[in-house]
C-alpha cells in the first residue's frame, strides 16, 4: 500500500512538471501597436498687424503710432518756440515704429507712416529736424519703393524738397519813384511803404508783413 500510495505521489509529481514546463507552455502573441504622429499645422501670420498689438519701449499701438505724429505736427504748429521739445517723443515713436517693422515687414500701413513722420520733422527749422526727415523719407524709398507713398518720397528726395530750409517771403515793395504819387494837393503827405520792409516768419506760418512807413515831404511845403 505504502508503495501504491508513493507511486501515485510521484505521478502527481510528474505530472505537475510537465503542465509547469515553459518549453511546452503556450503564449499568445500581443498584436504590434504602431506609433501615430499628430499632423502638425503650421500658423499662418497675417502681414498687418493687429490693432492690440503693442510696439517699441513706450509699448505704442498702429493707431498710437499715427495719432502720436500727428499730434506732434500740431504741437510744433500751435507753439513753434517749443518745436525742438518734440524729438524725446519723436524717439520713441520711432522706436515703436522699428519694432513694427521687424514684426510686420509687409504691413501696407507703414508706408504712409513714415511719410508722415518725414513731413512731421519737416515743419521744425533745424538742421537735426532736416536730417531726421531725410532719413525716415530714405528709409521709406529703400524699404517700400513700389507703393504710392514711396513714390513719392523718392520725387521729393531727388527735387531735394525733404528737410529743406522753409523759404522766407519777402514783402513787396513799391518803386522808390512812386513817392509822392497819391498826394493831396497843398496838403498833408501819404504815408509811403519802407521798401526795405520784409516779411516776419517765425519758420512755420508766414504771417503778415510789418511795414515800417516814413512819411514822405510835401514837395509844396517851403522851408
Amino acid at each position: 500500500m505504502q508503495r501504491i500510495l508513493a507511486c501515485l505521489s510521484l505521478c502527481a509529481v510528474t505530472g505537475g512538471l510537465l503542465t509547469t514546463d515553459p518549453a511546452q507552455a503556450t503564449t499568445t502573441p500581443k498584436p504590434a501597436v504602431k506609433a501615430t504622429k499628430k499632423p502638425v499645422v503650421a500658423i499662418k501670420r497675417s502681414p498687418v498687424a493687429p490693432a492690440d498689438e503693442y510696439f517699441g519701449r513706450l509699448k505704442m499701438s498702429i493707431l498710437g503710432i499715427r495719432n502720436t505724429i500727428k499730434d506732434l505736427g500740431i504741437k510744433i504748429d500751435t507753439y513753434p518756440d517749443k518745436a525742438e521739445s518734440i524729438f524725446g517723443t519723436a524717439d520713441l515713436t520711432e522706436d515703436a515704429i522699428r519694432d513694427w517693422q521687424q514684426k510686420y515687414p509687409k504691413d501696407s500701413w507703414l508706408p504712409g507712416t513714415y511719410y508722415a513722420l518725414s513731413h512731421m520733422y519737416t515743419k521744425v527749422p533745424t538742421d537735426e529736424a532736416r536730417k531726421r526727415a531725410k532719413r525716415a523719407m530714405a528709409t521709406l524709398v529703400a524699404k517700400f519703393p513700389q507703393s504710392k507713398f514711396g513714390r513719392d518720397g523718392k520725387r521729393e528726395l531727388a527735387s531735394n524738397a525733404v528737410g529743406a530750409p522753409i523759404a522766407t517771403i519777402a514783402a513787396d515793395a513799391p518803386s522808390p519813384s512812386a513817392t509822392g504819387s497819391g498826394q493831396i494837393a497843398n496838403g498833408p503827405a501819404t504815408p509811403q511803404p519802407n521798401p526795405t520792409a520784409a516779411a516776419v516768419t517765425d519758420g512755420f506760418t508766414t504771417n503778415k508783413a510789418i511795414t515800417i512807413t516814413t512819411p514822405a515831404p510835401n514837395p509844396t511845403t517851403k522851408p
